[in-house]
């Protein structure tokens, strides 16, 4: 993956919450002939652009909301952390991210946050019967 990781500033930050890797959509999207999906197997997929394009209105509309009125944005991913949304990622990286079970990742605090009231307590797993 390429990507102009610097340091996060101090002024608002947006951190957008991952969309689903591993489903039929993402390999829909990986073996689609759309123009997202010929810049994904070029490896120049912008990450915003596919989990916008995975998640449909949901990320969509919160990566709009975050690029207006925030002075950073950054999307949590799983397995390669705080990306921004302009990140190129390839198809490969996609299946990568598709392979880690985000249920089980440990809260990680972010340096430098500040965090308004307690945190709520972790929603017990729903296992599908």
């Amino acid at each position: 993956m390429t990507t102009s990781r610097g340091n996060i500033p101090a002024e608002t930050v947006f951190l957008l919450s991952p969309a689903r890797c591993g489903g039929e959509r993402a390999e829909l999207l990986a073996r689609s002939k759309s123009p997202l999906g010929v810049q994904l197997r070029a490896g120049s997929a912008p990450l915003g652009d596919v989990f916008a394009w995975l998640s449909a209105l949901y990320f969509r509309g919160k990566l709009a909301y975050a690029t207006r009125f925030a002075k950073a944005v950054y999307v949590m991913t799983p397995g390669e952390g705080l990306l921004p949304p302009n990140t190129m990622i390839s198809a490969r990286d996609l299946r990568a991210m598709g392979k880690v079970d985000i249920e089980e990742l440990a809260y990680c605090a972010v340096a430098g946050a500040k965090r308004r009231g307690v945190r709520p307590a972790k929603l017990p797993r729903v296992v599908a019967s």
